[in-house]
């Protein structure tokens, strides 16, 4: 906590797995959280309401986030809004609206860097007096999915990926979770949207 901030620390123990399983302390994954709240903040500085949004569905991420946090799949939640951040970096903007969206997805597990954010967003206004945001049903597409990571043949986590992802493109997202704890790979078996079976060196 002193060296990285309590954000940090909440979002570790959201994003290193199932909720109701344990799992390992991992100081890279420490370190892959603080570089996500870093870029996180990051985005405050690519803030353009002339960005084209068409590369990102609003409507379907605060749906995904809404119901994983319902069902306690805070990894899940956490891995779509990483997503979500990728995508606004390659696009080079971020709107206003969907920062201020994004603030109040990531609040429930980074209260502090979220909240800072918002209030500079909108003229010192509370995110915790913000209304969870509203989907429209209309505008949903499914273009992201879920798939299981297992290590030596037994599941390590869960990552998201868009439908029809290479083996490179799934690969970095493993690497971004913090699902190898710097481990050597031997050999990937990736089948195309369903899972990726990773053989590392013992």
């Amino acid at each position: 906590v002193k060296q990285y901030g309590a954000d940090v620390l909440r979002l570790f123990i959201m994003f290193i797995g199932d909720y109701e399983k344990p799992a390992p302390w991992s100081a890279e994954g420490i370190k892959g959280c603080n570089r996500f709240r870093q870029r996180f903040w990051g985005l405050m500085d690519i803030v353009n309401d002339n960005a084209d949004t068409t590369d990102l569905n609003l409507d379907a991420l605060i749906k995904a986030v809404g119901d994983d946090y319902e069902s306690c799949k805070f990894n899940t939640a956490i891995a779509k809004i990483m997503t979500a951040l990728n995508t606004l970096y390659a696009r080079g903007g971020v709107t206003k609206k969907e920062l201020n969206t994004l603030c109040i997805l990531l609040y429930p597990v980074a209260p502090h860097i979220t909240s800072e954010m918002y209030e500079r967003l909108n003229g010192g206004a509370k995110i915790n007096e913000a209304a969870f945001p509203v989907y429209n049903p209309e505008n949903l597409i499914e273009d992201e999915i879920e798939i299981p990571v297992q290590v030596m043949g037994k599941l390590r986590g869960r990552i998201v990926i868009e439908k029809g992802a290479e083996q490179s493109e799934v690969m970095e997202k493993v690497k971004e979770s913090g699902i190898l704890n710097g481990e050597e790979i031997v050999k990937v078996v990736y089948v195309p949207d369903k899972i990726v079976n990773i053989v590392i060196r013992k």
